[in-house]
């Protein structure tokens, strides 16, 4: 076998070099260093959410309870909280503010069944909208009832998405049910309106103008616009 150093003097391999360097072999690899665990830090709430939780508490401490979003279950509890909350502290009447898509009927049910339970007087007035259950929530109000005059109204619940086995299908369509003449029959006393008119008005989802609202029976009164 020809060694490098041979190869070196051989003219057959001129400027071959007398040692060919081997590159480093690797050694014993060490240990890493376990990964510094890191503390999570809670999020800070956007500004936005730090303004909107300031002005709802002002609100609040004047017995105001604003309802902005969809009646869904965690907000329908925290408006009956709010409602009870103010409701120990005394018997003055409690203004209920409704900007509201509506929501599930049985979400709606905790809201207006809390409304029952207040000892005192709870006006209630829709600004911009109030759908399905958000209506029947402004209708419910014992006090004075209220709507911006460029506010709408409409009588359309919200679809429900079933699953599950045949057995509960059946069983949460009996529950729907129930809920929804619950509903109807609550509305036809509020309003006087006919039981079978209320039911075609929630299929056909009706809506209603302030004007039409009043007509109706759904609220009392237009908060009509302040002279210039």
């Amino acid at each position: 076998m020809t060694s490098a150093a041979s190869m070196a003097d051989d003219p057959r391999f001129p400027g071959f070099p007398p040692e060919v360097p081997f590159p480093p072999q690797p050694g014993p690899e060490r240990p890493a260093h376990p990964p510094v665990p890191t503390v999570p830090m809670p999020a800070s709430p956007p500004p936005s959410e730090d303004l909107r939780s300031l002005v709802y508490e002002q609100l609040l401490a004047r017995r105001t309870v604003v309802v902005d979003r969809t009646l869904d279950a965690e907000t329908a509890t925290f408006v009956a909280a709010q409602l009870m909350t103010l409701d120990a502290e005394s018997t003055q009447t409690i203004t209920l503010m409704v900007n509201s898509p509506g929501g599930p009927l049985d979400a709606a049910s905790a809201v207006l069944d809390t409304i029952d339970l207040v000892g005192g007087a709870v006006d209630t007035t829709c600004i911009g909208q109030a759908v399905g259950t958000a209506a029947a929530v402004v209708a419910a109000g014992t006090g004075r009832r209220r709507m911006g005059a460029g506010a709408q109204m409409r009588l359309r619940l919200a679809e429900v998405d079933l699953s599950g086995s045949a057995t509960h299908l059946d069983d949460d369509l009996a529950h729907l049910r129930t809920l929804q003449r619950a509903l109807v029959d609550r509305l036809a006393d509020i309003t006087g309106q006919d039981r079978q008119l209320i039911e075609r008005d929630i299929d056909r989802g009706r809506a209603l103008s302030a004007a039409e609202a009043v007509a109706y029976g759904l609220v009392d009164e237009v908060i009509e616009p302040r002279p210039r």
